[in-house]
This record gives C-alpha cells, structure tokens and sequence, in this order.
C-alpha cells in the first residue's frame, strides 16, 4: 500500500535522503529506525505531503502524493513527533474539529468520534482543555486524531512518547488492532517498541537503507555481534566513563554501572574484546565490580554495530554479513 521508489532529498550540498525504496504493505507494521538525522522524518513528511517529493515517487494505496495529493491524504492518518495541538480548545471541540478537517459530517462524525475516543482512552478527559492535560493525555488527543478517519495508511512519529508502562500496552494493543486494515509505519529510538508491535524493520543510516526486513531477521543478526558486559566500582565510574568513552567510542552502551561493549565478531572476537578492556583498566586503575563477561547482544547492540561507524568515520553502506 505505502511504495516508495528512489527517494532523494538534499538540504544544500547535504544528502538527507540517498535513493530509498521502500514497500509497505496492508497488515505490516514497520518499525523505522536510525541515528538522528537518518532521514527518517523527511520521509515521513514526504509520505504525509507535509514535505514535497523532489526527487523519486511515493504512492499510497494507487494514489501518487505528488499528482494524486488531496486523494492520497485523505486515507492517510499522521502522527508528528512534536504535534501542535490548539491548547484552549477541549479534548472534543479539537477531535470534532480534526474529524470535520478530514470530511467526516453529519451521523458518522459522533460515531467516529466515539470510536477513536474509546481507542485512545480518553473519555475522562473529553471537556477538558488541551493545555491541561499531561503529555501522556496529550500524546493520547494526537493519536486520536490521526485515526478518527480511520485511515488506510498510519504514520506514527514515537507514538509513545510520554507514555506511562500501561498506556504503552494500550496503544500497542491499538496497534495490533489497526494492522489488520492498515499499513503503519512508526518511528521510534525505543527498540523494545520495534520488538513488541513491529513484523518489520527498516533501519536507515546517513540517508542509506542498511536494512530491510523482519523483526525475526534483524533479531538473528544478534548472532554476529559479541558483547561483554561489565560492571565498575563505583568510585571508579567517572574515570571508567571517559576512558571507555574515549577508547571505544559507539560500540560502548552505559547504563549505571554496567559497560557494554559489542564487536563484529568477522573482525574482532570477545576473549580480544575482554583482553582490551581488561588491558585498559590496569593502565587506568579501574576497578570492577563484576569481571567483564560476554552476553547476549541485544536490539540496540544490533543498532550500534549497524550503524555505529555513521558516528565515526564513512558511515555503514551495507549490514553486516
């Protein structure tokens, strides 16, 4: 439903966008991923006709957005990052508003009203202004409006920004019932969201696409990544921060006191792995608090090792084989 062909954008003498295909189709949910600055949300407003195509094609369910773009829009929903909503306006004074703005009228306007306010579990809130929501509420009113009209196509900019641990189980629950009629694609830097609700991953790199896939395929890639945890005393985490930092630069995850370090396991092996940073340490007098062992890569070793060398040097072109 969603075919993107040659997709290209510059911003001045930077290439944002580098020739990317893409399909999407009916019943897929594609989880988006990249770095900051991959591309992923100029082609999302390319998709939504927020942004003009200038070099490439997008169509959507047969409608080109370019030639075809009040047709194309009207099947698609959109929800932005950053959402502007209309902060004196009630919770329903705004879902009327969106719903009128995507030709809804008469009868099915307070059906589909009610429809997506039970989706997006707003009812509590429904006379209340905008402005005195909390972020999880208003991320809530976002979502709504971008599937009163119950689109056919459903871009998602981090639905789940701002979301307590239940509402994110609601709005991936949502997610699981609008893939049945629909083709979503959601960009998101919350990996476990990509392995909780997507059947599909597109990870793009500087503007590249360096993979296209299933949730399952990206996942068995964890078989060509090592990764060595470690854990440091703590009078010795400032100093073991900045050294490791320094020494091992992307392929280095710190979350409190443990270290995580993954490598390609065609170029470099864990026991080498371990040998350097336990070589590290003496020189630096850092002292652990659990002797560095290696783990099971996880979906963000995944992402740092696909797309680490784009905070480094050239920027992966190809996955790793």
């Amino acid at each position: 439903m969603i075919e993107i062909e040659n997709l290209s954008k510059n911003y001045g003498i930077k290439k944002v966008l580098d020739s990317l295909t893409l399909h999407v189709r009916k019943g897929d949910v594609l989880g988006f991923i990249g770095p900051n600055g991959a591309g992923k949300t100029t082609t999302m407003k390319m998709i939504c006709g927020v942004m003009p195509v200038y070099s490439g094609r997008i169509v959507l369910n047969g409608f080109d957005v370019m030639e075809n773009p009040i047709q194309a829009k009207e099947i698609t929903g959109y929800l932005p990052e950053n959402a502007p909503l209309y902060p004196n306006m009630t919770v329903r004074s705004f879902l009327k508003y969106a719903g009128r703005m995507h030709g809804i009228s008469g009868r099915d306007l307070p059906k589909k009203l009610e429809l997506a306010v039970h989706r997006c579990a707003l009812t509590q809130v429904m006379d209340e202004e905008i402005d005195s929501l909390s972020k999880g509420y208003k991320r809530r009113v976002c979502l709504a409006q971008a599937i009163i009209h119950e689109p056919q196509i459903l871009v998602m900019d981090e639905p789940t920004d701002g979301l307590d641990p239940n509402q994110k189980r609601e709005i991936r629950n949502l997610i699981n019932i609008l893939r049945n009629d629909t083709a979503i694609i959601i960009s998101t830097h919350i990996l476990e969201e990509v392995e909780a609700v997507c059947n599909r991953v597109a990870l793009l790199c500087r503007g590249k696409k360096i993979f296209d896939g299933s949730t399952n395929e990206f996942e068995k890639l964890s078989g060509q990544i090592g990764t060595v945890s470690v854990s440091v005393a703590p009078e010795s985490w400032e100093k073991a921060s900045g050294c490791f930092s320094k020494d091992f630069g992307w392929t280095l995850k710190i979350t409190g006191t443990e270290f995580r370090f993954c490598c390609n396991l065609n170029q470099e092996k864990t026991d080498e792995l371990i040998a350097r940073i336990q070589t590290l340490a003496e020189a630096e007098n850092i002292h652990f608090s659990r002797q560095p062992q290696t783990v099971p890569a996880k979906l963000d070793d995944i992402f740092a090792e696909l797309t680490g060398a784009d905070n480094s040097h050239e920027g992966r072109t190809e996955p790793i084989r």
